[in-house]
């Protein structure tokens, strides 16, 4: 395999937006890849340009080599602090050259950090930003103090008006997409995902007839994985 360290100097520190970095190592702590490129992420929903970006993030962490063959994959499959542990380590060497500059970065805040990253890996204000939202998430999960909490982290209120219409929703549910109607919301439910939208004549059209039911099987198709998933641990 080629040395891990040639190719994160080749490769920018990871850019891609967080939720789809967390979803990423959500899937690598439940699954084992021999190998893994852009076409694993496609095939579950990811952008082509996210799928490449969170890849080459995988890359410069030392997940994968220039070849997409996986590495050191079961350090994300450790719970509690040996998995905080090993991350650590991750971190520490990825982003050696931010470390050697400023021993505790991780506690910088984030316009310090934006201005750090922009210097010494000479990115644009584009990439910078998501570049250190990334950092501060992947320091939070490697145990490290952070000054500010990474965006993907913080509650919003999308997420808390979703709750409070979750818990109107009955109890029972099934494996295929469920229509439930609450004032002028239209809830298309599979499993824990859903999916609302406003009740209009022309919503209901495209759910039923148009580009939102391709959605919605999607949602059903991504709720069923995430089952067997739930099924495979449990066992």
């Amino acid at each position: 395999m080629q040395n891990t360290t040639d190719i994160q100097a080749r490769i920018k520190p990871p850019y891609v937006p967080l939720s789809k970095l967390i979803e990423t190592f959500r899937l690598l702590s439940t699954r084992s890849f021999s190998s893994f490129g852009p076409s694993d992420l496609t095939n579950r929903g990811f952008s082509k340009t996210d799928a490449f970006q969170s890849v080459s993030a995988l890359k410069f962490l030392g997940f994968v080599d220039e070849a997409n063959r996986t590495n050191d994959l079961s350090k994300l499959h450790l719970k509690g602090d040996e998995r905080s542990k090993a991350i650590l380590e991750i971190v520490k060497k990825s982003y050696t050259k931010i470390f050697e500059t400023i021993p505790e970065a991780n506690k910088l805040p984030k316009n310090e950090l934006y201005n750090e990253f922009v210097a010494l890996y000479n990115l644009s204000p584009r990439l910078a930003n998501p570049s250190v939202s990334n950092f501060l998430w992947l320091c939070n999960e490697s145990g490290l103090e952070v000054s500010e909490q990474p965006i993907g982290r913080k509650k919003n209120k999308v997420a808390e008006r979703k709750t409070k219409i979750t818990n109107k929703i009955p109890e029972k549910r099934d494996n295929y997409a469920k229509r439930e109607f609450t004032g002028n919301t239209h809830i298309i439910e599979a499993g824990n995902f859903q999916l609302l939208l406003p009740k209009t004549s022309k919503i209901m059209d495209a759910v039923y007839n148009g580009e939102f039911k391709e959605i919605r099987d999607k949602l059903v198709k991504l709720s069923d994985e995430l089952k067997d998933e739930e099924k495979i641990l449990e066992g």
